[in-house]
């Protein structure tokens, strides 16, 4: 659990990641479980079985998420990109909420500043009225729902294993193979 507040970057890996305090940058974390309820002045970079951001929290950046499944209940000022087995999201997004994922559910709580836009395997079967203000751009692919099953596994992830993604997605992200 970090529970104090820190003023740069943070880099974290464990089985239950919990984030309370404030972090003055980005943070990039991999875990079984991660749970973030403090305040994030930068990007949310993480990898891990189940994701959440809960109501208590603000993300000032983007969210990249990599996870079974992910929860995001707190504001975003930024972007969502997700690739999660199931999105659950109740809260509000600044930009764009970018989704590859067999899911989504928006809550009474949810706002999208800008588009919907992405992948999923199952029909939407939300009311978007007022709750998005750009566009919504969803495939449904039934393949989808199987290609994205593999993500359950992420649930399963130790530590070590979260950092290893992780580790490889940000070396993509450099070498420039991964686009977002």
């Amino acid at each position: 659990d970090i529970l104090c507040d820190i003023s740069e970057d943070l880099f974290a890996a464990a089985n239950d990641l919990t984030l309370t305090g404030t972090v003055g940058g980005n943070v990039v974390g991999a875990g079984g479980t991660i749970t973030v309820s403090g305040t994030v002045d930068g990007d949310l970079i993480v990898a891990g079985g189940t994701v959440t951001v809960d109501s208590t929290a603000t993300i000032t950046g983007d969210v990249l998420v990599f996870s079974g499944t992910t929860k995001l209940l707190g504001i975003v000022g930024g972007k969502v990109t997700v690739y999660t087995g199931a999105l659950v999201l109740n809260g509000p997004v600044t930009g764009d909420v970018i989704a590859q994922t067999d899911q989504v559910t928006l809550g009474d709580a949810a706002t999208i500043g800008g588009s919907l836009k992405g992948t999923v395997g199952q029909p939407l079967g939300i009311d978007a009225d007022g709750k998005i203000a750009g566009t919504i751009d969803v495939t449904i692919e039934a393949s989808q729902s199987s290609s994205l099953g593999s993500l359950g596994a992420l649930s399963n992830l130790t530590a070590l294993s979260a950092l290893s993604v992780i580790y490889a997605i940000l070396t993509a992200l450099v070498m420039g193979l991964l686009l977002i």
